[in-house]
């Protein structure tokens, strides 16, 4: 797996050289193992087969982005310090910050120049008249840009070619790319310093492979997580809904019982109110009965007594 990451990475290199195809080449001294004629049969070095992997990757490297290097004359340790420069995008500007938990501007210029072996002083003052200056038509991927602003004081960062350059810009924002034409940065525009590096090509081919391989296990193991964590998320889901379907089954199972209960109760309650009216009614109709049995009991007594009188009189 590692040789192929390394070889995706090399393609895309390659790819990349053939894309940034120069014309009028500019003479500038690399080492000696990979130095370039006027093209790719004058290459001088050894057999690729007796060259040490990172002496393969300089020389592949090399030979496909040849025009670009004789047009541009960008070494190995150029291109290492803006690869790894490119990896702190998105640190947020902390002020004093000098590390991957934040940075300010001169804070990531030296940490940058620091993964490539070269100590730089602290401030951006200090940045800003270091080294060589360089025209702005002659700048390189990895000189320091310099700025300065009447009120905010100097400003560094590292050019990347194109016309634009890497920096960590101010409080509330992080390392990002920006554009030399940016009307602030062109009116504050102080120039390009060239330091020197100290790395060779093979050592810097080395940190590259590395960085790559990182990058390509970071981007593997984000990946990773990022199924991870949908899968979770998955689950998280599915989990909720059984829930949801039980709370609302159990709701409907409770709400079912609810209304047997009620209906047992209310029918219950029915028969103890028609029980107490037919109670009601029958003890009613009882007291009907012995009332009209009174009566007609005194009409009786009533009717004898008349009776007896009138016989009484007739006898008289």
């Amino acid at each position: 797996m590692p040789s192929i990451k390394i070889r995706a990475g090399l393609w895309l290199l390659l790819l990349t050289g053939l894309i940034l195809v120069g014309c009028a080449p500019k003479q500038r001294a690399v080492d000696g193992s990979f130095a370039f004629g006027d093209g790719y049969g004058d290459l001088i070095g050894p057999a690729r087969s007796a060259m040490t992997p990172e002496e393969r990757f300089a020389y592949d490297y090399r030979s496909a982005a040849v025009a670009r290097m004789q047009d541009e004359g960008v070494p190995f340790s150029n291109v290492h310090l803006v690869e790894r420069a490119k990896t702190a995008i998105g640190t947020p500007y902390v002020r004093g910050g000098t590390s991957m938990s934040g940075f300010d501007c001169s804070g990531f210029v030296q940490w940058a120049y620091k993964n490539v072996g070269v100590s730089l002083p602290r401030t951006a003052r200090e940045q800003s008249v270091l080294g060589t200056p360089i025209d702005s038509d002659e700048m390189e991927a990895g000189d320091i840009v310099a700025f300065r602003h009447p009120r905010r004081g100097y400003h560094t960062g590292i050019y990347i070619g194109d016309g634009k350059f890497i920096h960590s810009p101010r409080r509330g924002k992080s390392v990002e790319i920006t554009s030399l034409s940016n009307p602030y940065f062109s009116s504050t525009f102080l120039g390009a310093r060239r330091v020197s590096l100290s790395e060779s090509d093979a050592e810097a081919a080395r940190k590259l492979m590395a960085l790559y391989e990182s990058r390509s296990s970071r981007l593997h193991r984000t990946a990773s997580d990022a199924a991870l964590s949908q899968n979770k998320s998955k689950q998280a889901v599915s989990k909720s809904q059984k829930k949801s379907k039980q709370t609302l089954s159990s709701s409907r199972a409770s709400s079912k019982h609810k209304a047997v209960s009620s209906k047992k109760r209310t029918t219950l309650a029915s028969k103890k109110a028609a029980a107490k009216t037919s109670v009601a009614s029958s003890k009613k109709y009882s007291a009907k009965k012995q009332v009209a049995q009174k009566r007609s009991s005194q009409k009786k007594k009533a009717s004898v007594a008349q009776k007896k009188s009138a016989s009484k009189a007739k006898a008289k």
